[in-house]
């Protein structure tokens, strides 16, 4: 995505109402159940399924997909443009606090991903995945 294209602005507003939304998320009282659930319903396009939580731990029940930017790597296209992958989350699935999911991403039913873990492969259905992954593949 070009990074002054219509589509990029459409996106920029898009990030900056979810913040505003988010903001407003996390002052509320933990009590407030139709609270959280009408801001999630803004923040996502629809209610959050039964028996979801987004604070950590982060578990679905039904399944979330979700669609996250990054930046190319190339020290020449960092500025100019954004890539992006969505990431599938399937039912049934534990997120610790702290994980994080990198784009591209699909996570099997069932799974577990444990606190401070950075998942950049697919996690297969019930399974584990623990640790961080961050390693050098590549230089310039």
């Amino acid at each position: 995505m070009r990074i002054h294209s219509a589509e990029f602005q459409a996106m920029a507003e898009r990030v900056l109402r979810v913040t505003e939304l988010t903001s407003r998320l996390n002052v509320l009282p933990f009590e407030d159940e139709a609270g959280k659930a009408e801001l999630f319903e803004q923040i996502l396009g629809k209610q959050l399924p039964p028996r979801v939580t987004i604070h950590p731990p982060f578990y679905t029940d039904h399944g979330l997909h979700l669609d996250l930017a990054g930046h190319p790597v190339d020290p020449e296209e960092r500025r100019l443009y954004l890539t992006g992958a969505p990431i599938d989350v399937a039912e049934n699935v534990w997120i610790g606090a702290g994980a994080t999911i990198l784009p591209g991403v699909s996570i099997g039913r069932d799974a577990v991903i444990a606190a401070g873990a950075v998942v950049a492969d697919d996690v297969p259905p019930a399974s584990l995945v623990t640790g961080g992954k961050a390693t050098v593949h590549r230089r310039w």
